[in-house]
């Protein structure tokens, strides 16, 4: 390509990085994290359990709220774009990902982490990021999409719809600790999508409000 110019590669210095070390440190975290939680996890612990010392530990992950997002980037399924040329095509592909998610080794790291978004603010935002590139992102696009194609009215309020797509997933994967069925994940479509085209603008106000 004209006005490229080729650079030779860089070499690293000093010894290479070990994917060994790389897999037990990531193995360690998960296992802490179903054991003690991630307020019992700390970077001691990560490196005894791995069998590598702190500084080999520091070289890779900055503290424990790295390591946990390193560990779901490694864990969650391969994802891939979703564009099925129709609105509940896109949505049940979409849920298929969420279900998919929630059946991986993400799904009891996910359980596990549920009640720590107040305390730790920024390992909620590291998580939030890590799903907004993925499942969550995908289903603004699918929406965006669908408003483009004329299936439905333009959104109103894109965050709501997001919600009751994702709710039900989550719910049963906190409280049964297990995604919904085909029925259920049937439902959370007919819903949304009856809603979306009727127009998902406003909420339903209070009698007498």
């Amino acid at each position: 390509m004209g006005g490229v110019v080729d650079t030779p590669p860089i070499v690293a210095r000093g010894r290479p990085r070990s994917a060994d070390a790389d897999r037990a440190i990531l193995k360690a975290v998960h296992a802490l994290i179903l054991d003690v939680g991630f307020e019992g996890l700390t970077m001691a612990a990560v490196a005894h359990r791995a069998g590598v010392s702190t500084a080999t530990l520091y070289r890779r992950f900055t503290d424990k709220v790295d390591l946990v997002t390193g560990l779901v980037d490694q864990l969650r399924p391969d994802h891939h774009t979703i564009d099925t040329g129709s609105l509940e095509g896109d949505l049940w592909a979409a849920l298929d990902e969420a279900k998919a998610l929630a059946r991986s080794p993400v799904g009891p790291l996910l359980v596990a982490l549920s009640g720590l978004k107040s305390k730790h603010p920024e390992l909620r935002e590291r998580l939030e990021a890590t799903f907004e590139a993925g499942p969550v992102g995908d289903l603004r696009a699918i929406l965006h999409r669908a408003v483009e194609r004329g299936e439905i009215p333009p959104l109103g309020d894109e965050e709501t719809a997001v919600f009751h797509l994702v709710g039900p997933v989550l719910w049963r994967l906190l409280v049964d600790q297990e995604p919904p069925d085909e029925k259920e994940l049937g439902w959370s479509v007919a819903f949304v999508v009856a809603a979306l085209r009727q127009g998902f603008a406003a909420p339903v106000r209070r009698p007498g409000s």
